[in-house]
């Protein structure tokens, strides 16, 4: 009887653990983010313009992108396989663009949801000296916590950069002030940043 009663406890715990298990599977789907469009970053650029539509995405097979826009000259973009694959992982993806008249082009990839997060959507203006295409985003979250925090600013850029903001520079910012930082040594040169809280549109 006592035997009989502990099997059943393990069969109760068994599905129980099974339902539990199947639980958080679907609420780890949940979390995924749902992908609807490729977001574009373009470094220093003159003009040229390439589209990426998300059923290139969804096809994941090698493509190229010829550039088109103002510019008088033409250059070509190439999407792999495994790019596509960083892409759907939630990486982003550096691209070079072919050279022509001794000049190149980079651009990120992203994919993105149909609407930027909070926590994607800038509310300073940021201002790189000397720009190789990198980007810094500060979000009102990081404006409202004012605790020190340093940024990844790469952008589109093969090599990186740290600016840090401090607390203190938080507040600056919030109450209007501009500043003035030097980023991280990288590639054998550095950046001045100026950032300041952008003006909201009327």
């Amino acid at each position: 009887m006592k035997r009989r009663s502990a099997l059943g406890a393990g069969i109760s715990f068994a599905i129980g653990g099974a339902f539990t298990v199947r639980a958080r599977a679907a609420e780890a789907a949940d979390d995924k983010p749902t992908y609807e469009r490729v977001k574009l970053l373009w470094g220093p650029n003159h003009g040229h313009e390439i589209v990426v539509p998300f059923e290139d995405f969804k096809a994941k097979a090698p493509k190229r992108y010829v550039t088109t826009g103002k510019s008088d000259h033409l250059h070509v973009f190439e999407v792999t396989a495994d790019d596509w694959a960083k892409l759907a992982a939630g990486e982003p993806v550096r691209l070079a663009s072919t050279k022509t008249g001794g000049h190149l082009h980079r651009v990120r990839l992203r994919a993105a949801p149909a609407v930027d997060p909070p926590d994607e959507v800038t509310v300073c203006t940021v201002e790189v000296g000397g720009n190789d295409g990198h980007e810094l985003i500060v979000p009102q979250s990081h404006l409202d916590a004012k605790t020190d925090r340093v940024y990844d600013i790469q952008g589109v850029a093969p090599h990186t950069h740290e600016v840090k903001v401090t607390a203190a520079q938080f507040e600056k910012i919030a109450k209007g002030e501009r500043l003035h930082l030097t980023a991280s040594a990288g590639d054998d040169h550095t950046h001045l940043v100026a950032i300041s809280l952008a003006k909201k549109k009327a």
